[in-house]
């Protein structure tokens, strides 16, 4: 349990974006809630939980890597 918070902990705070996927409220089908820090959040309407867990696959397979660590950029300047 520990291993998936620290992960997610580390994602969230390398790229500043989260993810809230809920079923709505009136009607049928699911809401993506895309939370960018220092924007404004993006909602997106899917009819199925699959169709909106794949969409947030997708989005975070499309954007650019985070900054390296600390840790890393140090040895690579070694």
């Amino acid at each position: 349990m520990i291993a998936i918070i620290d992960a997610w902990e580390a994602d969230n705070r390398a790229n500043g974006i989260s993810y809230e996927i809920e079923r709505v409220r009136i009607g049928d089908g699911y809401q993506v809630r895309k939370m960018v820090r220092y924007a404004e959040p993006q909602t997106e309407f899917f009819a199925s939980l699959i169709d909106a867990q794949a969409w947030v696959d997708a989005d975070k397979l499309s954007r650019r890597p985070g900054r390296r660590k600390l840790s890393e950029k140090k040895e690579a300047s070694h």
